[in-house]
């Protein structure tokens, strides 16, 4: 009996090592590609379509200047920066932009430049100085810059992360913007569902910016004050059947390159996320890999859709001259679900305490969401979306019993 046991015990601390966190995945399909890591999410809904080993931790590069650009349009929706605010980079900068090593983009110290110009050189062709400069600009250096990245990814429930370098480069590459206190090859490391939810979080509170990062070129300015043309590291733009507007590519050494995109597919805004494919494929690989990871997905999930009028449902309405109202939704609701048999529903809540008479005309007094009974498809980058359900009339309190014997004998 004994050694029965230790042999279910062994066997159950295999399958514990075989089951990672990293290659458990609730999506509605599993995607097969050659790179490490890879996902599909609605860019809407932030439902996760789509997941290849998105949870493990992996070099992102050149896809960390997201973060860099969101904190720059914060900056702007507060006024604290304008778009066209005319701005000096340090000396610092200046020379690092012009280390050909790390930098692809030279910049003067006696140039004036305004931020849509960093950031355009920090979404195009990767301006690892232009994304250190927007560091310094909207937190004043470079360490006060690490502590708002930090602590944006923990308001995002990305988890406890330590960002090495605005730019993506590890930090034996940062010059003298290195931190001496970490080792060389420290990095920055995300999973695919981590840069998800920044560009979903980017492209959802500031729309605006694809704009900048649908451009194949800009101008920016030259070292002499000519103006100079840069262009976009993304292939894929203006050359997908899947209509990609951006967003940004990485590159590393040993771990190959990665790409995160806005794009649509099935008449659906989505994100896609590729992280680190063969550090010996050619470049173009990773766009390869991104169209291949949707024409999997062709085959493999359908959109959903609920009307208004679907939405609608009855409820019971406390002290109201009438006892049960109709509701409304507010919008229809569109999800992605597989192609293989499944069952999906729409789950209806009330409100607490809003049920309860006299009630305004479009009062919210419940809500509906998608539920799969397969609870593995319940996946979201952030919650489960919700339709409000309001009223489409006033109603009214049920008068008091005084109040109706009064109104008989009137």
């Amino acid at each position: 009996m004994l050694g029965k046991f230790k042999i279910i015990l062994c066997c159950v601390i295999l399958l514990s090592c075989l089951v990672t966190p990293s290659s458990v995945h609730a999506a509605l399909f599993a995607p097969q590609i050659s790179a490490k890591s890879a996902l599909i999410a609605d860019a809407k809904t932030g439902q996760i379509i789509a997941d290849q080993n998105g949870n493990e931790k992996l070099p992102i590069a050149s896809i960390s200047k997201l973060i860099v650009v969101y904190l720059v349009e914060q900056k702007i929706e507060m006024g604290t920066l304008k778009p066209e605010t005319t701005v000096h980079v340090s000396k610092e900068v200046a020379e690092f932009s012009q280390d050909l090593s790390v930098a692809n983009v030279p910049m003067s110290e006696n140039q004036n430049y305004t931020i849509t110009d960093l950031l355009n050189a920090a979404l195009l062709p990767s301006s690892n100085a232009a994304a250190t400069a927007l560091a310094e600009i909207v937190s004043g250096s470079q360490s006060k810059f690490y502590q708002a990245a930090n602590q944006l990814l923990i308001q995002w429930q990305i988890g406890t992360n330590q960002i090495v370098s605005a730019s993506g480069l590890p930090n034996g590459a940062l010059g003298p913007f290195k931190n001496h206190q970490l080792p060389d090859d420290a990095e920055n490391l995300l999973s695919a569902r981590d840069v998800a939810k920044i560009a979903y979080h980017l492209v959802n509170d500031y729309p605006s910016i694809v704009s900048l990062t649908n451009q194949q070129q800009a101008n920016f300015p030259g070292l002499n004050g000519q103006s100079t043309r840069i262009k976009s590291t993304n292939l894929l733009l203006n050359q997908s059947d899947y209509h990609f507007q951006g967003l940004k590519t990485g590159a590393t050494a040993h771990h190959g390159h990665s790409f995160v995109g806005i794009a649509t597919f099935k008449n659906r805004p989505i994100i896609t996320v590729v992280l680190n494919t063969d550090e010996h494929a050619p470049n173009d690989t990773i766009f390869h890999e991104t169209e291949t990871l949707l024409k999997q997905a062709e085959t493999q999930v359908n959109v959903k859709t609920w009307s208004r009028e679907n939405m609608s449902h009855t409820i019971s309405i406390k002290n109201a001259q009438q006892q049960t109202t109709n509701l409304k939704a507010k919008q229809g609701l569109e999800i992605f679900v597989p192609t293989a048999a499944h069952k999906v529903e729409l789950k209806f809540q009330p409100i607490p305490k809003r049920t309860a008479a006299p009630i305004a005309k479009n009062a919210a007094l419940a809500t509906v969401q998608p539920r799969f009974k397969n609870s593995n498809y319940n996946d979201y980058l952030t919650v489960t979306p919700k339709i409000k359900l309001t009223t489409t009339k006033t109603i009214q309190k049920k008068p008091s019993l005084l109040t109706s014997i009064l109104d008989y004998f009137k």
